[in-house]
């Protein structure tokens, strides 16, 4: 029986930002990774310019939006989303970045493999939620991620904003949030939206190991330079706070937020060690794991 057309198995976000050329490649490969699959694809484009809808408007399955004017990555996203759910059911919701050639099975393996794990307990005692195929895909560490038998990696953080699957509704439900932040793109957004899956029990899987897509420009994200990852704003210190008012100021941002000048904490969240509230609970966890596993 035939699919409506406005119901769909993943939704795809594909953002880009002044880099038409590196673009053109990633949506090609897209294209063909994704042939004959009920996607959608929204490109949210923050350039300056819209001269990438000419390339997107011979892809009958790719809408096209222009949100220009400094709008951050993480609300360049949202507005995408925005848009999409009043168009679109679907089951899976797809970030990518435009940096990212793809192998022909690459859609196909990431899904099934999210199919498969989605909701299931890790061996980190958290369920498996948001997945990757990212050559680079989540962080890794002795106190941070587990590599299953497959290769697959489990990891309390991540993935990576350059290719995140979510379930729709886990998007919806935890992740989803309008991201406040001055910068294009910062570790703010970035630790906002994996922190609120974390808090809620859920960590990443990657499956990288898979070689299933890589970076365009030799190995390396070509986000490189192009938008300032800014400073670590979410550590709740004032300094923090600071450092992305200057960042904004120097990049001639207006600036509506207030100026701080009290040393007091951001946070009224009783801390017993230098950390963040979020911090101070994955350390919990960690020696929980390390007690439970032999670490």
């Amino acid at each position: 029986m035939e699919h409506a057309h406005f119901d769909i198995e993943t939704l795809i976000i594909f953002g880009t930002y002044q880099r038409h050329e590196v673009a053109k490649r990633s949506l090609d490969s897209l294209m063909l990774a994704t042939n004959g699959k009920r996607v959608k694809i929204i490109v949210s484009d923050s350039s300056s310019n819209p001269h990438f809808y000419d390339f997107c408007k011979e892809f009958t399955n790719v809408e096209y939006l222009w949100t220009p004017d400094r709008v951050s990555m993480a609300n360049a996203r949202n507005l995408a989303i925005e848009y999409a759910r009043n168009k679109y059911v679907s089951d899976w919701i797809l970030f990518l970045e435009d940096d990212l050639e793809y192998h022909e099975n690459w859609y196909t393996e990431l899904v099934k493999v999210a199919k498969k794990y989605y909701g299931k307990m890790s061996p980190l005692g958290l369920a498996y939620g948001i997945f990757t195929a990212s050559p680079k895909g989540v962080k890794e560490g002795k106190d941070l991620s587990i590599k299953l038998e497959n290769g697959y990696i489990v990891s309390m953080f991540g993935p990576r904003a350059d290719q995140r699957l979510y379930k729709a509704s886990h998007y919806y439900t935890i992740s989803r949030e309008w991201e406040s932040d001055l910068l294009g793109i910062s570790s703010s957004q970035t630790g906002k939206i994996i922190n609120r899956s974390l808090m809620r029990g859920y960590c990443a899987l990657s499956i990288s190991n898979q070689n299933l897509c890589r970076f365009i420009e030799e190995g390396v994200s070509t986000w490189s330079g192009l938008r300032d990852i800014g400073p670590v704003a979410f550590d709740k210190r004032i300094q923090g706070y600071k450092s992305i008012i200057n960042v904004a100021k120097s990049k001639g941002l207006k600036i509506d937020q207030p100026q701080p000048t009290s040393k007091i904490p951001m946070t009224s969240v009783p801390l017993d060690f230098k950390g963040s509230p979020n911090t101070f609970w994955a350390v919990s966890l960690l020696k929980k794991l390390k007690k439970k596993f032999g670490l």
